[in-house]
């Protein structure tokens, strides 16, 4: 009975961490701005930048953030990086 609740807990531990990466998977490019970029930055210093960085610029400013402390894995720079570059000037809640 014993090993069958440490198999019960192990099964419902990785399906809490299955839903939880899915979840943060499924954020939409403005959540995920809001979320790492936010924290520090109003975003009205983003949503001025949208538009006039390049993609390479945008890289530049990610890899100056993180020698900051921003937590974001070197596996999500692309993504972070498609987020900035293909934001619009009135992207929804982010540049209200």
């Amino acid at each position: 009975m014993n090993e069958m609740m440490k198999n019960l807990a192990l099964v419902g531990g990785i399906a809490i961490l299955l839903w939880a990466s899915s979840a943060l998977a499924d954020q939409t490019c403005v959540e995920k701005i809001q979320d790492k970029c936010t924290t520090c930055h109003y975003p009205a210093r983003i949503c001025k930048k949208i538009g006039e960085k390049s993609r390479r610029d945008w890289k530049v400013t990610i890899d100056r953030m993180r020698r900051y402390g921003l937590q974001l894995a070197k596996s999500k720079q692309a993504e972070m990086l498609d987020c900035l570059q293909g934001l619009e000037k009135d992207s929804g809640n982010l540049c209200r």
